[in-house]
């Protein structure tokens, strides 16, 4: 997956990327359950244990979801 994939799988849910840090990219991927760009946007900086300000981890937003 590329950065131009990653963001065009998120597209098509309607998540706008611009303006967001990969880790905020992270979470809302994870609560669509799309893994394949939480791990292409997975790095040493934003590891999977990235927690927002809130304190939510990708598996808070994966138990979440936004699925319909």
């Amino acid at each position: 997956t590329s950065r131009v994939e990653a963001e065009s799988i998120l597209r098509k849910v309607g998540i706008v990327v611009l303006g967001k840090n990969p880790g905020e990219i992270m979470l809302l991927a994870a609560s669509h359950g799309f893994i394949n760009v939480v791990r292409y946007f997975e790095s040493s900086q934003y590891p999977i244990t990235f927690q927002n300000g809130f304190g939510d981890s990708l598996l808070h937003f994966a138990a979440k979801g936004c699925r319909p």
